[in-house]
């Protein structure tokens, strides 16, 4: 199916925008038992159910009037299993989704908002039934043609074809501390009703990703297209305020499985991805500052391939960020139109979080969105979704993991690349430094975090319970005994820090220390230098191995 519309640039310049979906035929639905089909060019209003009695369910309301009361964050159960449709809440403007207008066997509950923010109410992967959900501000029955803050049916509305769907929802709006509002709970007209639970959260903040970044599900119900000679804008919103996030690469599904092939872009031609921070971290990409950009050439078109661009060298972004798309339609009509596949039925949707700009007859200017033809415009509000969709691009930036640093030099006599022997026979346990007076297994020294921001700390254990300790790190490798163990790092030798041990461990850089790993080693993250580290400690019983008094535990190399 393919659906169009115009829209127009600030420049007066007119676009043609086509939205191809995976659907064949429209959605059916089940009412009393028949199927009948919604019509495409008009919204169904069913009519209300007369309301029985008005007493509370356990679990919401049967009546507006009386709204179950509830407050905070949290899961909250509802059941309209044995809910009636109320005149209320039927006509609301801002609900019509696949031309459905009601929300029957509906619950309603009244919420207190704690505090002030964005809030996310969801049922998604909370009930198996078919959920819509309308939101309402104060206390007051809605009344005919009321406007909801939010209202939605499906999280994946383009249904009735080959592809799965979410029947689930997802309704956003912006509360103020102390504040009621009005949560009507029920179906989607003609769907039965049941148990379940929903949530609600607040953004922390405006919705960050989690990891891994991407929000999609790596399926396309949907294919974004554009007419001959223009240059289109994918962004995505990544990251959250007080995360920092190292992108490594950026990952594109181009084209759709579904979509006429014509109008799927074709291997071998070029795109553009690119990384941007948002500096006042708003979720607005019109002021964002490029980062990084590589072209890719694209292989794996019409697949929902999400084909994987490198970043050289990776990028570390601290709050939140877009990455981006950019691919130039043809010259001809209907031919390589219609690059970017959208996820529509998994729950990553959140507000904000898609973005689109466009260029018509001119290069896309990367280093400044609000340059362009059509500046970056929030997708679910753009007009170019006739659908409503709430989806996501198939467009990741590809979170790389944090890492600690590699083990080397253990006094184990297993590893292959020490060749000198713990010197009293003292042999440690595997990965470990050479035994000592206290623990046979020797000591132990581990890395936690990232080279890239610094996170990294390193940590000693099975040492002495109360003995004072030196982390050392060294600019090259060596193999040499070193006390009562062997000491591997080499070359320029710093000691980085003394510790005294607390039950035989200690950490550097701990709570007390307001200088990093690499500041104090003198090293630049993301510079690709490496460095060598052991910890080595008192260890001054008698009987052990004399004369030496002090050993060292294993090594770690870390990469900066």
């Amino acid at each position: 199916m393919t659906l169009s519309v115009r829209c127009a640039s600030a420049a007066g310049a007119a676009f043609l925008v086509s939205t191809f979906v995976s659907a064949q035929s429209p959605r059916d639905f089940t009412l009393g038992g028949a199927r009948s089909f919604a019509s495409a060019r008009s919204p169904v209003h069913l009519q209300p159910i007369p309301q029985a009695s008005a007493a509370p369910l356990v679990n919401g309301s049967d009546s507006c009037s009386t709204p179950d009361a509830i407050t905070g964050t949290g899961s909250f159960a509802f059941d309209n299993t044995a809910a009636t449709t109320g005149a209320e809440g039927q006509v609301t403007t801002n609900c019509i989704q696949s031309n459905l207008q009601g929300i029957t066997l509906d619950v309603w509950f009244l919420w207190t908002a704690p505090q002030t923010g964005s809030v996310e109410l969801s049922t998604c992967g909370l009930t198996t039934i078919d959920t819509k959900i309308a939101v309402y501000n104060g206390a007051a029955c809605p009344t005919a043609g009321a406007t909801a803050l939010d209202c939605l049916d499906d999280l994946s509305v383009n249904a009735a074809g080959t592809q799965g769907f979410n029947f689930q929802t997802k309704v956003f709006w912006s509360a103020t501390i102390g504040n009621t509002y009005l949560i009507q709970v029920g179906c989607s007209p003609g769907a039965p009703g049941g148990a379940g639970t929903f949530t609600i959260t607040y953004a922390a903040p405006d919705f960050p990703m989690a990891a891994p970044c991407g929000p999609d599900d790596g399926n396309s119900e949907t294919l974004q297209g554009w007419i001959v000679n223009i240059s289109e804008c994918a962004l995505q919103r990544e990251g959250g305020i007080g995360q920092t996030t190292v992108v490594s690469s950026i990952s594109v599904a181009w084209g759709a499985p579904f979509a006429p092939a014509a109008n799927n872009p074709a291997n071998g031609q070029t795109g553009i991805v690119a990384i941007w921070d948002d500096p006042n971290d708003d979720g607005d990409p019109t002021d964002a500052v490029l980062l990084q950009q590589q072209t890719t050439t694209i292989t794996s078109t019409g697949t929902d391939t999400l084909e994987l661009t490198p970043l050289a060298p990776p990028v570390a972004v601290t709050g939140v960020f877009f990455v981006g798309a950019v691919y130039t339609t043809s010259a001809t009509a209907g031919l390589n139109n219609a690059p970017f596949a959208r996820d529509n039925d998994s729950c990553g949707y959140a507000p904000r979080r898609s973005w689109l700009a466009l260029s018509q007859n001119v290069p896309f200017n990367l280093a400044n969105l609000a340059a362009n033809t059509v500046p970056p415009g929030r997708y679910e509000t753009s007009g170019l979704d006739p659908f409503s969709l709430r989806g996501n691009f198939l467009l990741r930036a590809d979170c790389q993991q944090p890492n600690p640093g590699t083990p080397f030099c253990a006094g184990d006599g297993l590893d292959p690349n020490v060749t000198t022997p713990c010197p009293c026979g003292n042999v440690g346990g595997p990965g470990r430094g050479c035994a000592n007076s206290v623990n046979p297994l020797g000591a132990l020294l581990d890395a936690t975090g990232s080279p890239l921001p610094d996170t990294m700390v390193l940590a000693g254990s099975g040492m002495p319970a109360t003995v004072s300790c030196i982390y050392l790190q060294g600019t090259a490798l060596a193999d040499t005994v070193f006390g009562d163990g062997v000491r591997c790092a080499g070359g320029t030798l710093l000691r980085l820090r003394t510790r005294a041990n607390v039950g035989g461990a200690s950490a550097f850089p701990d709570s007390t220390d307001t200088i990093s790993l690499s500041v104090r080693g003198g090293v630049v993250p993301g510079s690709g230098t490496t460095r060598y580290y052991q910890t080595y400690y008192r260890n001054s019983a008698g009987l052990f191995c004399p004369p030496e008094t002090f050993n060292v535990t294993n090594g770690r190399v870390i990469v900066w």
